[in-house]
């Protein structure tokens, strides 16, 4: 299931960005760079097989609780999952910024080191760019291609391929963070 929903104003969206200027920190750890194909470089920058793009944490602080909040309220609202947020906080979030020629390979977010990660929700924080459509596949590998309208929350399960497609013209800036099944009630089967 993919969910979807014009969440956040402009004016939100630009706020969330100048916290990425100002939020320059370590990232090493969000990243399971030992069982990837992508490396760290200067100012930011993540290279890999077919992926290129910045990256920049939000700290989940009394500024920034607000983003957080909204999207997990949202996201609990409309999946019908409950977050336990009363037991946990989420401490970050990346905020990724694609240039020409940027993009994000076809993926899963499945994978070694990062076990606990069920949903991916993002905000798409601005609609000023050509290319990088925000795709994720269906079980047939149909395309769904997501909106790009400023301020679009969206939620999807970890096991939905997914990727960015090349940017052609301008930056794309996204908030993206990960729900780990802490989290959440997740119904198990006994079978």
């Amino acid at each position: 299931m993919i969910y979807f929903e014009k969440l956040f104003t402009k004016e939100e969206c630009e706020k969330i960005i100048s916290y990425a200027i100002d939020e320059k920190k370590e990232f090493s750890n969000l990243i399971d760079l030992e069982h990837s194909n992508q490396k760290i470089l200067e100012n930011n920058r993540m290279i890999g097989d077919n992926t290129s793009y910045s990256i920049y944490l939000i700290m989940n602080t009394k500024e920034t609780e607000w983003i957080f909040d909204k999207i997990l309220f949202w996201f609990s609202n409309k999946s019908g999952i409950k977050i336990h947020s009363d037991k946990f906080k989420l401490d970050k979030c990346m905020l990724l910024n694609y240039s020409v020629g940027d993009r994000f390979q076809k993926h899963l977010d499945i994978s070694e080191g990062f076990e606990e990660r069920r949903w991916n929700l993002g905000i798409q924080l601005n609609d000023d760019y050509k290319g990088g459509d925000y795709i994720c596949y269906d079980k047939d590998e149909n395309e769904i291609i997501l909106p790009k309208d400023t301020g679009t929350a969206i939620a999807y399960h970890i096991s939905i391929p997914h990727e960015i497609k090349k940017i052609e013209d301008g930056n794309r800036w996204s908030m993206v963070l990960s729900i780990p099944s802490t989290f959440i009630n997740e119904k198990k089967s006994v079978i």
